[in-house]
């Protein structure tokens, strides 16, 4: 017979087969998809109406208010993502946004996705990327983005990492993998003094392009001017 509950369209008890069996039959499940619900939205306190099947999941009145609460994830309390909003795990979140000629998925990053709904007039285009300020890729709020083209945002993070990062980066991944393999010879830089490793066959002598061109304008500055 298996649980007995009472259904909450017609109010008449039942054998439900699962604990999260609601309604008694095909016809009163039907009616409680219909039946609308009014909830107050988290972000902006606007009232709005949703089916009561799933107003128990239902926090904000429109996409604009989830992604500016966070997106889903500070906001979905499972792991059903994907089914509710499309996402699919990986490096960068990625939003559906409908098939092509060939019936395959379509699919989006969620920074691109953001920018393209809060900026209508200024879309992404080919040669184009999406730059978090805070470094913070899991953060597509729209005051966190700004549109970069590829070499521009490369140059940029490029810049801001310095050889000390570098090495200190490098140090703690050799403390977490001691059992990854290294070959060579530990080096000591004679610009800035930071221990770094190469392969036996380089023939480097510092440990980035920014020590090299250090050294070799001091070695230019050594040596005696020739009339």
């Amino acid at each position: 017979m298996g649980i007995i509950k009472k259904c909450q369209v017609c109010g008449k008890e039942f054998g439900a087969s699962k604990d999260g069996q609601k309604t008694c039959s095909i016809k009163c499940r039907s009616e409680a998809h219909k039946k609308q619900v009014q909830l107050v939205c988290e972000q902006c306190g606007k009232e709005f109406s949703v089916p009561q099947s799933i107003a128990a999941r239902s926090r904000f009145c429109s996409r604009e208010c989830y992604w500016k609460a966070g997106g889903a994830g500070n906001n979905t309390p499972n792991s059903k993502r994907k089914a509710l909003y499309g996402e699919v795990k990986g490096k960068y979140k990625t939003v559906y946004i409908g098939r092509d000629e060939n019936n395959k998925p379509l699919y989006m990053r969620r920074s691109h996705f953001v920018w393209n709904q809060t900026h209508p007039d200024d879309p992404i285009q080919p040669g184009e990327t999406i730059h978090h300020k805070d470094r913070d890729r899991s953060n597509d709020d729209p005051d966190n983005l700004e549109k970069m083209d590829y070499s521009s945002h490369m140059r940029h993070h490029a810049n801001e990492i310095t050889s000390e990062e570098r090495s200190r980066r490098m140090k703690n991944y050799r403390e977490q993998h001691p059992e990854a393999l290294r070959k060579g010879e530990p080096k000591i830089c004679p610009v800035c003094g930071i221990e770094f490793y190469r392969p036996p066959s380089a023939k480097a002598i510092t440990c980035s392009y920014e020590c090299m061109g250090k050294l070799r304008t001091m070695q230019s500055n050594l040596q005696p001017c020739v009339v």
